[in-house]
């Protein structure tokens, strides 16, 4: 085994081990990933609840299942400013994924378009630079999970989930009226509620 080999293993052996709660979030993870989205709003449905922790975990775990970067973005509260700064960054990575999407996927360069000798053969001089007029395959664009307060007590919340691709409704037992279960997801629309997290 080489030593490379061997750090890697340390690598893996470094990560402890998930727990009972960390699988309902693989599971959630895994549900979730059978349609595309890059930006997920999670929806308190009791007027008081808070969706932070559930967004961090699903976060946490998206990381480590995709191995791609997954964000997580907490507000305890909206005011104008912030629901518009996060819809407006939602549309904004909507945009840029699909700007990568139709991105050649490697650089080309034609053998001896170059002329080592010439100035534009620099780029080769210079690490992680492309050739002139060639075009580098982009990294991925993050994924968002969004923790926003309950709509029943932060209605400005609706402007980001319209703006979601998926949103999460988070039910806690014990808690959680059935009515306002059925007023978030009236408000959110049945159509873009991707799932429900019950937590205890």
């Amino acid at each position: 085994m080489t030593s490379s080999n061997n750090e890697e293993l340390a690598k893996v052996s470094a990560v402890p081990p998930s727990g009972p709660g960390d699988r309902a979030y693989q599971q959630l993870w895994f549900a979730l990933a059978r349609r595309p989205w890059k930006s997920l709003v999670l929806v308190p449905t009791h007027p008081e609840g808070s969706a932070d922790e559930a967004a961090r975990a699903l976060a946490e775990v998206g990381e480590r299942v995709s191995g791609l970067e997954v964000r997580a973005v907490t507000m305890s509260s909206l005011d104008y400013g912030t629901a518009l700064a996060l819809a407006d960054l939602q549309e904004r990575i909507r945009s840029l994924t699909m700007e990568l999407s139709q991105a050649p996927e490697a650089i080309e360069v034609t053998p001896g378009e170059i002329d080592a000798a010439s100035p534009n053969w620099a780029w080769a001089r210079s690490p992680g630079a492309p050739p002139p007029g060639a075009t580098q395959t982009p990294r991925a664009v993050a994924q968002f999970v969004i923790a926003i307060p309950s709509l029943i007590s932060e209605p400005l919340g609706l402007s980001v989930t319209q703006a979601a691709d998926a949103v999460v409704v988070l039910v806690e037992l014990g808690r959680t009226r059935m009515a306002d279960v059925q007023r978030v997801v009236d408000q959110v629309g049945r159509e873009r509620v991707a799932g429900c997290i019950l937590v205890k």
